[in-house]
């Protein structure tokens, strides 16, 4: 929950260099694959988006144009968005790498409670996935720096709250 305004929606604001061809059509896949039906079960929605010229201080829609001066910009859902304000001391978000060689590891777990964990994260990823996978598409880039966890830790307790895929720039259907 924001402190001032009470809103427990959390927003981000991406800033893409829209160099070349290859920049804007990134652009345009990732406000397309962000913007889709259901994208909220996988991953975080795309509000809007538009580009931006440095130099003439315009903004346009996006299109196939690209050069110097020229910025992608778009509003989406943090992936923290929708937490409960009584939950949200208690949650927090890492990058699946991080939780998996980080978080866990420094949590002094048990061996059950650690497997217990992962066997909790491997079902989240694979639901999330499958979610994302529903509609036929590709994300080019998915990795373990594109997927985000949210976790609480609670009582000594380790609890996957869900498992969110970002970056969608080299997805395309």
């Amino acid at each position: 929950k924001d402190a001032r305004s009470e809103n427990t929606h959390k927003y981000v604001l991406k800033a893409i260099r829209c160099n070349d061809s290859d920049d804007i059509k990134m652009l345009k896949d990732e406000t397309i694959t962000g913007t889709g039906p259901s994208v909220e079960k996988w991953g975080t929605r795309i509000y809007c988006h538009c580009v931006y010229n440095t130099r003439t201080k315009n903004i346009q829609r996006i299109k196939n144009s690209s050069g110097p001066g020229l910025i992608g910009l778009y509003i989406m859902q943090h992936v923290m968005t929708g937490v409960t304000s009584g939950g949200s001391k208690n949650q927090q978000f890492a990058t699946l790498d991080k939780f998996i060689n980080r978080i866990i590891p420094n949590q002094k777990l048990g061996v059950k409670s650690k497997k217990a964990t992962l066997l909790d994260l491997q079902s989240k990823i694979q639901k999330t996935l499958r979610s994302f996978y529903r509609v036929p598409r590709i994300h080019g880039d998915l990795h373990d720096q594109n997927i985000m966890v949210v976790f609480s830790i609670r009582n000594k307790l380790l609890k996957v709250m869900r498992v969110t895929i970002i970056d969608y720039g080299a997805t395309y259907t």
